[in-house]
């Protein structure tokens, strides 16, 4: 029998149900143990508002569906008795899976003590497992399941098979993004495009070896010639891609001008922007929303950083209201902001510059200086009133705000920008997908290199499984950016340390 066949029993700790509610239905034919204290520990979770609050009442429900199953005991005798089949015996999860049991998980073995003396949750679940895994009568291979690393290695010290929740993983392939430069592409379609014409797309495919995904970039050469275009997946055409500077923002690299173009298209709701620290990612992501907003092509943007705890427990030991407490982890949006307000005072005071005309004598003011000296003060209010940003903010039109309170809500004509995005697992990114509304675009900012929380990884957390899931997809593009472009410093410390 191939080893693949043979039916397993996963133990599944406390973290792998909060991460995942549906957790118990991903092992296929396989039968899962529920200790009686990861329930002890999920009744600590189950009161609250935040995503991990949710998740535990979910896991919870699930199991309370289960408990309705009886089975008798004692059949024939005077103690007869009709008891949960849940905790005896178990109960079978549907059509295809296995049975899920809840297994009471007693005192701490003496095996255990000497390595691990401390009376904790951790240790009797580990003493259960280990219990299971001595088990003669057991014939299945016993399998702790746990997303938390150190208890995975403490697992090990003491000969417990224990394994990841690698259900949610995607596969390093899944996210190989071929970069795109296409050489030797027929010059004379390169001066088409120039002429602003589209395209066939066939004569790219037959220079790709690789499959052509909806909403890819190119950067086509043919000796001194190059374009940038993009591939039109509905219409099977190549379109050229034109720099533009968005909000006083202007791109500096070929990665930047993809991510404005994307940012900017209608027929893209959906765009991640994946790269190192300082390549630009947010900053792009936020100049292009104002400059829609300024196009009315949407009625406000909302911006959030996964920076922020989802259960909120940092925030709420902060004074004041919501957003005061919030402003503290948004800092570096508002970073950005500030960053992009200086880009457009920039024009605006070129504009008010008085212009030079002749005079007699170097003493002699400009024709028009006293008049304008006059109504600076006049100038410098309507400079404050026409604040781009800072009028915005106060009127609620952009709008900085943790990702704990868009749960139930739908958003419509809305450019939703997610900063931090590697720090959510895959059903918060799901959450936030699915509260896109009408003509609403979302942005999730992000790099897989800095994930803070302890139990995502660079194949499990949400960004990467979004990307996964999503490239093909017409309403989806991804632009990974490479290229630092915060100062030589920041891109010399990304690199090396």
């Amino acid at each position: 029998m191939n080893k693949k066949d043979i039916k397993k029993v996963f133990v599944i700790d406390t973290c792998v149900i909060i991460y995942d509610p549906k957790c118990i239905y991903k092992f296929e034919r396989h039968d899962i143990v529920i200790p009686t204290t990861v329930l002890e520990e999920l009744d600590k979770f189950k009161v609250g508002d935040s995503e991990n609050n949710r998740n535990v009442r979910e896991f919870i429900r699930e199991l309370d569906k289960m408990r309705a199953h009886r089975t008798i005991k004692d059949i024939g005798k005077p103690t007869e008795k009709s008891v949960s089949a849940l905790c005896d015996g178990g109960v079978n999860l549907g059509n295809g899976l296995g049975v899920i049991q809840v297994k009471i998980s007693r005192k701490i073995s003496n095996a255990i003590k000497e390595t691990y003396p401390e009376d904790n949750g951790d240790n009797r679940i580990l003493s259960l497992v280990q219990e299971m895994q001595k088990d003669t009568r057991e014939k299945r291979k016993v399998v702790f399941v746990t997303k938390d690393i150190n208890l995975r290695i403490k697992a090990d010290s003491i000969g417990i098979d224990a394994e990841d929740f690698e259900n949610d993983k995607v596969s390093p392939s899944d996210l190989h993004v071929e970069d795109g430069l296409i050489e030797n592409f027929p010059g004379d379609q390169i001066d088409k495009l120039y002429s602003l014409e589209e395209i066939s797309a066939d004569v790219l495919k037959s220079l790709c070896d690789f499959p052509l995904n909806a909403n890819k970039y190119f950067t086509l050469k043919n000796g001194s010639k190059s374009t940038f275009a993009f591939f039109d997946y509905t219409k099977n055409t190549l379109h050229r891609v034109e720099k533009k500077k968005v909000s006083g923002i202007i791109p500096r690299n070929s990665e930047q001008i993809f991510a404005i173009d994307a940012l900017l298209s209608p027929k893209i709701k959906l765009v991640s922007l994946f790269g190192k620290a300082g390549t630009g990612k947010t900053l792009i992501a936020m100049a292009a929303a104002l400059d829609m907003l300024k196009k009315r092509e949407c009625n406000r943007i909302i911006i959030a950083s996964a920076n922020v705890p989802l259960s909120n427990k940092d925030i709420g030991a902060l004074p004041g209201d919501i957003d005061e407490k919030v402003s503290p982890y948004m800092q570096g949006l508002f970073d950005n902001l500030a960053f992009i307000k200086t880009q457009l005072y920039k024009k605006e005071e070129l504009d008010t510059t008085p212009q030079k005309k002749g005079r007699k004598s170097k003493e002699e003011p400009f024709a028009d200086e006293t008049i304008l000296t006059k109504q600076k003060p006049q100038k410098t209010k309507e400079k404050e009133r026409l604040d781009p940003i800072g009028d915005l903010l106060k009127e609620g039109i952009i709008k900085i705000q943790p990702l704990a309170s868009i749960r139930g809500r739908s958003f419509n004509d809305t450019i939703f920008i997610v900063d931090e995005a590697q720090n959510l697992t895959p059903h918060e990114v799901k959450t936030i997908v699915t509260r896109a509304g009408e003509n609403t675009k979302i942005i999730f900012c992000g790099d897989v290199s800095q994930i803070d929380s302890p139990y995502l990884s660079e194949y499990s957390n949400g960004l990467s499984h979004m990307i996964a899931k999503m490239t093909g997809q017409y309403l989806f593009t991804n632009i990974i950016l490479t290229k630092g472009e915060r100062s030589e410093l920041a891109e010399l410390a990304a690199n090396l340390l």
